[in-house]
């Protein structure tokens, strides 16, 4: 009885010896896989006039890793870089690199752009700040919740507000922002409305 004891408790260390060697210890390493990252595409796209706080989304196929971009300040949101300008006027050669790209090196992306000076007369600069964003009282929405800390980077804006025929203007010179061209999924269905009625194709687009 006595051997058969013995037996059976070797036989325990044995399982639980081959078990712990077969699904890891405590101590193993988890190891993380990243996966390899592809540029896509820009918006706007190479060559696009953009201005000195313009604001550029690249997509990637996989989140990019190790980001560093030449100019602005860059923030990754899935699988997407945003680059914020303070961009200097003139001609932006902007590189970026990423730690996993599709090869064995870090990856490159090379993109130039016109930077267009603010007009000065008609556009003010709003500086960089923080602001509390949101709302703790009672009657607040779930969207509103918790207060919390904002930063915006630099901006122009103009000083005076955009008259229609200054609006006419800008569709017919980017026709990516006239209605056709724009998804309903991105505005609630009052583009390009005015007192709740359509305006006319010939009139102001």
């Amino acid at each position: 009885m006595k051997k058969l004891t013995v037996l059976i408790w070797l036989f325990m260390v044995i399982l639980c010896a081959v078990s712990m060697n077969s699904c890891g210890g405590e101590d193993d390493e988890v190891v993380e896989v990243i996966e390899p990252a592809t540029f896509k595409s820009a918006s706007p796209p190479e060559g696009t006039e953009i201005a000195v706080d313009e604001t550029l989304l690249l997509d990637f196929d996989n989140p990019p890793e190790g980001v560093q971009v030449s100019a602005g300040r860059a923030l990754i949101v899935d699988n997407m870089l945003k680059i914020s300008g303070d961009f200097d006027p003139g001609s932006l050669t902007l590189e970026v690199t990423w730690e996993n790209g599709p090869g064995e090196t870090p990856a490159k992306q090379v993109l130039a752009y016109p930077v267009v000076a603010p007009d000065i007369a008609r556009e003010v600069l709003i500086p960089a700040g923080e602001f509390q964003m949101g709302a703790d009282d009672e009657d607040a929405d779930s969207d509103e919740l918790p207060v919390h800390t904002v930063y915006v980077d630099a901006f122009y804006m103009d000083a005076h507000e955009v008259t229609n025929i200054e609006y006419q203007q800008f569709l017919l010179e980017n026709p990516s922002w006239q209605k056709a061209n724009i998804e309903e999924k991105f505005h609630d269905g009052a583009y390009l409305k005015v007192g709740g009625k359509e305006i006319p194709v010939g009139r102001y687009l």
